[in-house]
């Protein structure tokens, strides 16, 4: 039938898709895991490009992430979205319940549908479109990186823009999103355990891949090379297990500690963090210095969490808008039980509701 044809030149174009997405490879994420609706769609896809995403982040929230843990998904179907829009994504979405977006197969050459995928990702990394002073390489003009409004010169535009750059610096500050912290330690793939698929399953020592070049790793084998303790992890070095007390992982911060090798595993030990209600503080740009209170390791401020939900330009409205939350009625309140709202005690009344004086909603490509 034409569904299966389809599909499986869909399965082609995802194959070279991630053979072309090199970067997740060099930065060592554990894996990509694809979920294909062979049967029916799952969700009403329709040309309405935020319908779709409504229907698809929704579906993510009470079914997918039930079911695999990720941080973010991205949906793609051939399905021809209205006007030129090929994508959509909510902006300063990762690590939350709408880290993801959807795409439109719109070319033969899928390195098309990467570029779409890379563009509604980085919009989930808080990063706008380019202006045309941005540039991507010595050549390029703002029209021909990832994040551009629409396709310029450059058909499939590989590089993001020096404007792209600093967006997603100042997002990994401000927004500080728990899920990129560190690699989880349940490494879910799309195949089953064997040598060569870069990861170290149950009975193997090492594994490089396919693309070995690592000098302690016997990649026919996946086991160590003779006089090889270790051929992987942070507290390796040269195939040798660093000494007990070798510093692993530096502080992230004032709520986090540093840790240290054990000398008996080639892996760094589990992050530790200062007690949670320790006081901290942060240099906020524009902000300068501002107060906040250690929780897991992270100092998350009330500048913080008003930028994390609304972005840039968002501020933290005056004292007398958090009181409001004293009176225990419908948006200004503690919670609820079954006699009604609750209202908030002094002390609790600035954490639990912002007013932001400005809101980012959804970009298109």
């Amino acid at each position: 039938s034409k569904n299966v044809q389809w599909g499986i030149l869909f399965l082609v174009k995802l194959l070279l898709l991630l053979f072309y997405m090199k970067f997740y490879k060099n930065h060592n994420y554990p894996g990509i895991r694809k979920n294909i609706w062979s049967n029916k769609d799952l969700i009403d896809v329709s040309h309405s490009s935020e319908a779709t995403l409504d229907k698809f982040l929704a579906w993510r929230q009470d079914d997918l992430l039930l079911r695999v843990k990720h941080d973010n998904a991205q949906f793609v179907t051939w399905r021809d979205f209205d006007g030129d829009t090929v994508g959509l994504a909510n902006k300063f979405a990762m690590c939350t319940g709408t880290s993801g977006g959807v795409n439109q197969d719109h070319n033969e050459n899928p390195i098309g549908l990467a570029s779409t995928i890379a563009h509604e990702m980085g919009h989930n990394f808080g990063l706008s479109h380019d202006a045309p002073d941005c540039t991507c390489g010595s050549t390029s003009s703002g029209t021909d990186c990832v994040m551009a409004e629409k396709a310029g010169n450059q058909m499939f535009p590989e590089l993001f823009s020096s404007c792209s750059l600093s967006q997603l610096a100042e997002f990994l500050e401000r927004a500080q999103p728990s899920c990129l912290q560190k690699p989880t330690s349940s490494r879910i793939i799309a195949v089953g355990p064997r040598c060569g698929n870069a990861i170290v399953d149950p009975g193997e020592e090492c594994d490089c891949g396919t693309e070995c070049t690592n000098p302690c790793c016997d990649a026919s084998t996946c086991r160590l090379t003779a006089g090889s303790q270790c051929a992987h992890g942070q507290c390796c070095e040269k195939c040798q297990l660093k000494s007990s007390r070798s510093v692993c992982r530096q502080s992230a911060g004032n709520c986090d500690l540093p840790e240290f090798c054990t000398g008996l595993s080639s892996d760094c030990p589990e992050d530790s963090f200062e007690m949670n209600g320790k006081p901290c503080y942060k240099t906020l740009q524009g902000s300068g210095t501002v107060q906040g209170y250690c929780y897991n390791g992270q100092c998350p401020t009330r500048e913080h969490h008003c930028w994390r939900l609304f972005g840039p330009g968002a501020q933290v409205a005056p004292d007398l808008c958090f009181n409001l939350n004293q009176r225990g009625e419908e948006g200004a309140n503690c919670g609820k039980n079954k006699f009604g709202f609750i209202r908030c005690a002094p002390q609790y009344v600035s954490p639990s509701v912002i007013h932001p004086e400005f809101r980012v909603m959804k970009f298109q490509h």
